[in-house]
């Protein structure tokens, strides 16, 4: 295998059918597929099948992105924070039936309570990554945790952020570096320098610099030239996954 492999995610036909998603997938040439487990996309145990069936004919390797629409791994509400992590668990399950490499998860969100319940978001997201850790070791599931925006109030957007959680956990987590993410928090380089050998996987695609946009590669405004120098400088090895919604064959 290549030092860099070069694969997409099902986020740009993530508006269509299941079943024409899978047609599109089948008609391009790929080596690695990151399939987004969500709404309409939803895994079941027919799907993995018939994803499992074009991986095979294909020699196909496959990632999983967990569901994310309306999902919140730190909902203060007991009830509907255990309903999300069922919804996950029930991912990480079908990753594990596809031998998905790498089961992509989201950090949490802030609600507004952190004034009045200071800490508790925290220790929340660390509690429910935990679970889904212990989860994902008895299916042979590797999660990947990612970085998100710094526009949207996610726990976990900054490298200093990440290096305070990594430092309080007592298992290992890697990291899926998100560029267009990154590129939006202004740490791209810094993310890429500071977690040398922790990142496992990552996500590519483009924005403004201020909106999350996924655009196709070359219609925002990062400099692609300096962030493939900077990864290579990283000494990286692994996938990069398209996740734009436009122009991905480009």
């Amino acid at each position: 295998m290549p030092d860099i492999v070069v694969g997409l995610s099902t986020l740009f036909c993530f508006g269509e059918p299941f079943e024409k998603a899978l047609k599109i997938i089948s008609g391009m040439e790929l080596e690695f597929v990151e399939l987004v487990d969500d709404l309409q996309h939803e895994l079941n145990e027919a799907r993995v099948r018939a994803v499992r069936k074009l991986a095979n004919n294909r020699g196909m390797r496959l990632g999983v992105h967990c569901p994310f629409a309306g999902v919140n791994i730190t909902a203060p509400i007991k009830e509907i924070r255990r309903a999300t992590l069922n919804r996950l668990k029930r991912s990480i399950v079908m990753a594990g039936q596809l031998d998905s490499e790498v089961w992509v998860l989201h950090p949490g969100l802030r609600t507004g309570i952190q004034r009045f319940y200071p800490g508790l978001e925290w220790q929340l997201n660390k509690d429910a990554i935990l679970e889904l850790l212990d989860h994902a070791k008895e299916h042979d599931v590797k999660i990947v945790l990612e970085n998100m925006p710094g526009n949207i109030p996610f726990i976990l957007r900054k490298a200093e952020e990440f290096r305070r959680f990594f430092g309080e956990l007592d298992v290992r987590l890697d990291l899926v570096l998100d560029i267009g993410h990154a590129h939006i928090s202004g740490e791209t380089t810094r993310f890429l320098e500071e977690f040398r050998g922790r990142i496992a996987y990552m996500h590519a695609h483009d924005n403004d610099g201020e909106r999350d946009l996924h655009q196709g590669i070359g219609y925002g405004t990062i400099d692609w030239h300096k962030t493939a120098q900077a990864i290579k400088n990283s000494g990286f090895r692994g996938t990069i996954t398209v996740e734009s919604v436009e122009h991905v064959e480009e």
